[in-house]
């Protein structure tokens, strides 16, 4: 109880510290008045009894610093006192301030907005209980997840789940491509779902094979597509192959499931596992495969499971793979791939070692903008401390000791560091609201609403700002705060330093502060010309073909449920009416190489040798080469006939042909082919359709699959079949709006992807474009902040050289002398930053810039570029304050020392 009291009395002191210091003194002055009162008892006179009571007394104001430090609340007190002064004196100097807190706003408001849109977009999977949650990292079989799932002791409990693409019909309109989870029992509660109108799937329904199965709709499927109406209930979907879906619920709007990653994008419906069996992808033909429940070469499952207390997951993985070996399944093939882990434990994002490269530079750039933005406050504080020399010499004389005054600056430092978190704030809701109004919608496929909810910064992002701030504030306030309370008291009292060769010494750490913020800047702006020329040679390279006036159409079959035969005579008949429309000489059939879709597959030269690669293969009608532009440069194109009947020959390109022929001609050869494909059944590429083949031809190369890169080597094989590709006479966009109507009057229910090939290259290169425009725009901020921080120092150096300039121009220095001395002066710094910039650029540019097309990573043009931006703007920032110390007055200049 004692310690509660004394706990609870300095809470109350500290609340009530005037009340105490008026007790305090008033307590004081009485003992003083009774001591008077006994003097003057004893014969003293009035004046002399006072003063024989305060001598006794002692000194008042020590004994009042005691009383307050024996109530323990000097140190809270003081704090208080130097936050007072500190915005007193912020408030002094709105220069300094609006300056230092815009450096820091910009600086730790674009890392915040960064930070809140890469939590977005690589979040990672929602679940219940993440410390025993585990993800089985293959595919796996139904047999194989039943004998998993009934191992006792190897897991909690184990959930399953199947993605696919769907067509979804709509009344009166065209069909839509919708995404389906097929889930098994307890899928929800293993990744926290909840609805938000309705209910969810409960236990047994993943086995319901009832007429018209339960479906759940995604929150953002239902605001799309069902106009967010609240009594969607009930109502039935309906699938383009004839299945009939009643919506049972709506889920939460934050519930994305197994989803991770760009910014968790959840399925649009999630039904049973059981509607599998009358899923569109296990037809073949016009005949119904073996059921996948039954299958065991089927890999089509996705499972997850929760640990049993105590089991630590190298034992899990141990029991499991101990299990899947001797299991008469295609899993137990797959068991010992070395590849990638078993079992993963914990809840994993989408960053991986293929993104992590791009998630590096990105954060990099950003915390680039921040070391900036500190720089140029610690600059700014060093100058400010310059001014303030004289007070705190005064302060030092007086009796305060270094630590107490170092106290007292990095409490100000503090309390602009959260003004400037606050900033910082506002400013990444600014950061985040352009983001959601940019192209990166396009590029991630997220819908605004979507991406708009997931933008906002919660208390994690909260805290790490003013986190950020706290420390930048401090840690830019640090190295200042210990120059300026350490001098010479005698000279700074006296002259504030007037010695040139002492403001020469103190202006080291500045020009090294503008050293490093010119080579920062300097660095991005690089990169970021860079990515620019990057894009523009993505744009204007030459991918081997005339694509610019083609147009694609892409018809998706596996979310339909349309027969082989179906599927064919609605590309037939939509052939037949692009020829009425354009011309047989316009028209073709085959793969799209820009992305390889349409019929992209891998053939094997010589199967029985695996040590040889494989050889991207391409489907190609008679006239495919001809539509394309793609120029034979060697023997013959394809027949009608040949196209028919798939005949045994192919054409090859000029890199396969240097590439196996590279001493004799390639027209006449042979090849033992063998095509590698990915089935969906198995889940793995398989081999089929091995065959002797003939080349008949040699085309030039093209590009496939990624834009800039080596060409690889192609192959052609004749086919009737593929993606119809058309050549526009005039405008394309005119054409592909004309294919995207006849597409859907041949056959609302099928889905078709009309695009222009213009319209494919921008998307490929649309990477490279928002990286150099994202990154153009903090190399922008980071040149601003340079230039606040060259015009301060440039600025700060005139005013403390106000005498010798006056000294200068008194004794017959023409003004433009003066100029240029300050300019050269000012620029100096600039100019070794360019070349630190320059140098350290050259050092990692060779890994970031890896990959993108036609440059260089010692790029000459994006270096002289970069250069230029950087000097022309520091040029400016010097010359300002450089022509203010020309008209200075040289009388008053002495004088004022």
């Amino acid at each position: 109880m004692r310690e509660l009291h004394a706990a609870l009395n300095w809470v109350r002191q500290l609340f009530r510290s005037r009340t105490f210091e008026r007790e305090m003194q008033a307590e004081m002055q009485a003992h003083i008045e009774q001591e008077a009162a006994l003097n003057r008892a004893r014969g003293m006179t009035e004046r002399d009894a006072i003063a024989a009571a305060k001598r006794d007394f002692g000194n008042v104001a020590y004994l009042q610093e005691q009383s307050r430090d024996a109530r323990g609340t000097r140190f809270v007190e003081e704090t208080k006192r130097d936050i007072i002064y500190g915005l007193r004196s912020l408030v002094r100097t709105p220069g300094f301030t609006t300056v230092a807190l815009l450096s820091l706003a910009l600086g730790i408001g674009v890392n915040t907005g960064m930070v809140t849109f890469f939590r977005f977009i690589f979040a990672p999977v929602q679940v219940s209980q993440p410390d025993t949650y585990v993800a089985y990292g293959r595919g796996l079989t139904y047999p194989g997840w039943q004998a998993i799932a009934n191992e006792r002791g190897l897991f909690e409990k184990t959930v399953v789940h199947s993605s696919m693409s769907v067509a979804l019909s709509r009344d009166g309109a065209t069909s839509v491509k919708a995404t389906a989870d097929l889930v098994s029992d307890g899928y929800f509660s293993m990744y926290n779902g909840r609805a938000h109108i309705g209910r969810l799937l409960v236990p047994g329904e993943s086995s319901d094979a009832s007429a018209s199965p339960a479906a759940v709709v995604s929150y953002p499927f239902w605001r799309r597509e069902l106009s967010g109406d609240s009594s969607v209930i009930g109502r039935t979907l309906r699938l383009t192959n004839g299945l009939q879906l009643t919506v049972v619920g709506v889920a939460n709007e934050r519930f994305s499931g197994a989803s991770s990653g760009l910014g968790a994008q959840p399925a649009d419906f999630w039904l049973p596992l059981v509607v599998r069996n009358r899923m569109p992808t296990f037809q073949r033909g016009d005949q119904q495969s073996i059921s996948p429940f039954t299958d065991a070469n089927a890999e089509w499952l996705s499972m997850s499971a929760q640990l049993p207390e105590g089991v630590l997951l190298e034992q899990a993985t141990l029991h499991l793979r101990n299990l899947l070996t001797h299991l008469p399944t295609a899993d137990s093939a797959n068991v010992n791939d070395l590849t990638s882990p078993l079992l993963t434990q914990g809840r994993r994002g989408f960053i991986n070692r293929n993104n992590a490269l791009s998630i590096s530079f990105a954060l990099s750039a950003t915390a680039m903008v921040l070391l900036i933005g500190c720089a140029n406050v610690a600059n700014l504080v060093l100058a400010r401390g310059v001014r303030r020399r004289r007070e705190i010499a005064v302060r030092l004389s007086l009796g305060a000791s270094r630590v107490r005054l170092i106290r007292q600056l990095m409490t100000e430092s503090a309390m602009l560091g959260l003004a400037g978190g606050l900033a910082a704030i506002i400013v990444s809701q600014v950061i985040l609201k352009i983001l959601s109004a940019s192209e990166i919608l396009v590029f991630l496929k997220v819908d605004a609403e979507t991406l708009a909810r997931g933008l906002k910064p919660d208390a994690y992002v909260i805290v790490f700002t003013f986190i950020m701030a706290f420390v930048s504030a401090t840690a830019s306030g640090l190295v200042p705060s210990l120059r300026s309370t350490k001098m010479n008291l005698s000279r700074a009292t006296r002259d504030d330093g007037a010695a040139i060769g002492t403001r020469r010494s103190r202006s080291r750490l500045r020009t090294g502060l503008v050293i490093g913020q010119v080579a920062l800047s300097l660095a991005l702006l690089n990169t970021a010309t860079a990515l620019l020329r990057s894009s523009a040679n993505a744009n204007e390279s030459d991918v081997g073909f005339d694509y610019q006036k083609v147009v694609t159409i892409a018809a998706l079959r596996s979310g339909n449920g349309y027969s082989n035969a179906r599927f064919l005579n609605y590309l037939h008949e939509l052939q037949e009416r692009t020829t009425q429309l354009v011309g047989p000489e316009n028209v073709a059939r085959g793969t799209i190489l820009l992305t390889g879709s349409g019929g992209m597959n891998f053939a094997r030269v010589s199967p029985s040798e695996p040590g040889l690669r494989s050889t991207p293969l391409a489907l190609a009608s008679a006239n495919y080469f001809t539509v394309l532009g793609l120029p034979i440069v060697r023997g013959r194109a394809f027949t009608e006939l040949e196209a028919r009947n798939s005949a045994p020959v192919v054409i090859i390109s000029e890199s396969t042909a240097k590439q196996y022929w590279p001493t004799t001609d390639a027209l006449g050869q042979r090849l033992k082919l063998a095509d590698e494909q990915w089935s969906e059944s198995t889940g793995r590429r398989v081999l089929q359709n091995e065959r002797d083949v003939m080349v008949v031809g040699v085309a030039h190369d093209a590009q496939t699959v990624i834009v800039g890169s080596a060409r690889n080597p192609m192959m052609y094989a004749p086919a009737d079949s593929g993606s119809v590709l058309v050549r526009a006479s005039e405008n394309p966009a005119t054409l592909a709006r004309t294919l995207r109507e006849l597409a859907r009057v041949t056959d609302r229910d099928m889905i078709a992807n009309v695009r222009t090939q213009d319209e494919v290259m921008h998307s490929i290169v649309h990477s490279a474009d928002i990286t150099s425009k994202y990154t153009g725009v903090l190399g922008t901020f980071g040149l601003l902040l340079s230039a606040i921080g060259i015009f301060g120092v440039v600025a700060y150096t005139v005013s403390q050289r106000t005498h010798e300039i006056g000294i200068r121009l008194a004794i017959g220095a023409q003004p433009f002398d003066v100029m240029r001395l300050m300019l050269v002066q000012g620029m100096r710094p600039v100019l070794l930053g360019i070349a630190m910039g320059v140098a350290a650029t050259a050092m990692v540019s060779r890994g970031l810039l890896a990959g993108f097309s036609g440059i260089s990573p010692f790029d000459p043009v994006a270096y002289l570029t970069a250069a230029a931006i950087v000097a022309s703007v520091a040029l400016v920032a010097c010359y300002v304050p450089s022509r203010r110390a020309t008209t200075i007055d040289p009388v008053g200049a002495i004088r004022s020392e």
